[in-house]
């Protein structure tokens, strides 16, 4: 899921939440081939292209398994799925994948200019609840799930997860042109007290290392990415866009490359291992020239990132790509590119390793996707997506958790 909870939700860079909004670039994308050497011919069942980290900078990127038409041509699923989702919407609502019932989400506010996003902390469930306006300062609340209903946390308008999965970072307006940063436990009580802090950040979550936060850059290129220190809200260090985070690595952007890059171009990412503070350059895989949504597997081992191109043609275009970050290689799922509605897209992982999107595709119409390590094919389940102004965004819920809401 996305790893960043603020508004306004899009941006050049689409990644996590806070986005800002997304340049329009049309870019080159090669036709989808099949990798007869590695998986022999057709599209039988197997693992999605690679391309691994290259000292000499040329390794190639290799659509496997793409309709060449853009369109996902997945299997539908043949067993249950088991999954319950928390799906953000006009009124967020809790989604059995496997009926298609959905449960409409109680004590959250509603009506114009409110836009709702939601997002994994822990094994717990956290909605924010924001309200924008012609001339008005935007507002926003934060609620964690209980059950199937909303309980208020507090002001927010951008909130990241804690540490240790029992609380939130919330960035709240205090006047003027001034905000604050505290820490919330789920259960209500203050954790760490309202500093001053920049009204521009955009929190993602805290890492070991500090709170991750995007900061604005000049005009339409990417934000920076900083870490703050948890005790003072001071910035610890400033870096290059940071894509993703997990406990022991981190992927950013190199900046080093042509634009819009070509697939395999060495240099365009770096891994940074936190622990021996070793650092590998890695490929662009994608023809597609923006970043959108990244996520991590549970055990942080796998980042899947969302590469996009929001006017290709007659449509958006979305690619996906898994980094295992222990290989240092790339994997691209099957069926990708494909046409999609960006601003209707998410993803996130399961416990059990499964990658979930949530979305309308073209050739599914509104579906949920799923992909396990190692599959050579995707498997949806068609849904029915409610009404929603603002982006889409969605939370696996853990058994506990969803048979509690079933009730």
């Amino acid at each position: 899921m996305r790893d960043t909870i603020s508004w306004p939700p899009r941006g050049t860079s689409r990644r996590g939440v806070g986005f800002w909004g997304i340049v329009l670039l049309t870019v080159l994308i090669t036709v989808a081939t099949f990798s007869t050497a590695a998986f022999g011919s057709g599209v039988s069942p197997g693992p999605p292209s690679v391309v691994p980290a290259s000292p000499t900078g040329k390794a190639e990127a290799v659509a496997v398994g793409a309709t060449g038409r853009g369109m996902l041509d997945g299997a539908p699923q043949s067993v249950g799925t088991g999954l319950r989702l928390m799906v953000a919407a006009d009124l967020p609502v809790l989604l059995d994948v496997d009926s298609g019932r959905t449960t409409p989400i109680v004590g959250l506010p509603h009506g114009d200019g409110q836009l709702h996003h939601v997002l994994r902390v822990g094994n717990n469930s956290v909605i924010i609840s924001s309200r924008t306006c012609d001339g008005c300062r935007p507002t926003g609340r934060a609620f964690v799930l209980q059950g199937r209903t909303a309980v208020p946390l507090g002001s927010a308008w951008s909130v990241a997860p804690s540490l240790d999965g029992q609380g939130v970072w919330m960035l709240a307006h205090a006047g003027d042109d001034r905000c604050t940063l505290s820490e919330m436990g789920l259960d209500g009580v203050l954790r760490h007290p309202a500093r001053p802090i920049d009204c521009r950040a955009q929190l993602r979550k805290e890492t070991p290392a500090g709170i991750l936060v995007d900061l604005p850059a000049d005009g339409y290129q990417p934000p920076d990415s900083a870490l703050l220190d948890p005790e003072t809200g001071e910035a610890v260090g400033r870096y290059p866009p940071i894509e993703a985070m997990t406990e022991h690595v981190t992927l950013t952007e190199s900046g080093a490359g042509s634009e819009p890059p070509v697939a395999g171009e060495y240099g365009r990412f770096a891994l940074m291992d936190l622990l021996s503070g070793t650092r590998d350059l890695l490929p662009w895989p994608s023809r597609l020239a923006w970043t959108g949504e990244a996520a991590e597997d549970p055990t942080g081992r796998f980042l899947a990132v969302e590469f996009v191109d929001p006017s290709h043609g007659p449509g958006q275009l979305m690619d996906v790509w898994v980094l295992d970050t222990e290989a240092r290689r790339w994997l691209q799922l099957p069926q990708m590119p494909t046409y999609t509605d960006l601003k209707r897209t998410s993803m996130a992982w399961t416990t059990d390793g499964r990658l979930v999107m949530l979305g309308t595709f073209d050739g599914l119409g509104d579906a949920v996707v799923t992909w396990g390590a190692g599959e050579g094919h995707l498997s949806y389940s068609r849904v029915d997506l409610p009404d929603a102004r603002g982006d889409a965004s969605l939370v696996v819920l853990p058994t506990r958790e969803a048979s509690a809401a079933a009730r």
